[in-house]
């Protein structure tokens, strides 16, 4: 051996590679990871719609009366639901009353297509729906995505299906 030792290790050269190729890869990765969020929101929004709803149907079979689902006010569907059971036979909600309150989904859009928000769940799982009640989710940002359109029928049946939001 001479005296000079040769140290094992990274260059300068070598980590600023490095470091230039994880972030094109960081780059090209970031978009897709957005989309899966928006994805997830709108996703988690729609499942919580949809236990809120079939709450508010088997509490109706359950304690065998009426149990009503309605809009959080003042901003409508899209600042949650409030399902109770109208001890009192007022029309307001008193806070003995209420079994669930959801707050608003964050991120994507939440709507009432066609029907009322505003409905209760009978002691038969039957709904006091004259018509059909579709609320759409959607993101608020793009179009041609897909969201979730739920149904709830006037027999008290859910249905969940994909939708092209516009």
């Amino acid at each position: 051996m001479n005296g000079i030792s040769k140290s094992a290790g990274f260059t300068l050269v070598e980590l600023l590679i490095t470091v230039a190729i994880l972030a094109i890869v960081v780059a090209l990765a970031a978009p897709s990871f957005n989309d899966s969020i928006q994805r997830n929101q709108r996703i988690a929004c729609a499942n919580g719609l949809v236990g809120v709803l079939q709450l508010a149907r088997s509490e109706a079979v359950r304690v065998a009366a009426p149990i009503t689902v309605t809009a959080t006010a003042p901003s409508g569907i899209a600042g949650g639901v409030t399902v109770y059971r109208d001890l009192d036979g007022g029309s307001d909600v008193d806070p003995d009353e209420v079994i669930r309150r959801t707050s608003s989904c964050n991120g994507p859009s939440v709507s009432v297509a066609s029907g009322s928000i505003d409905f209760s769940y009978l002691p038969d799982g039957q709904t006091s729906l004259p018509d059909l009640l579709e609320i759409e989710i959607c993101e608020n940002s793009t179009s041609g995505e897909t969201g979730r359109k739920l149904s709830v029928l006037s027999t008290g049946v859910l249905k969940s299906t994909p939708l092209t939001c516009s």
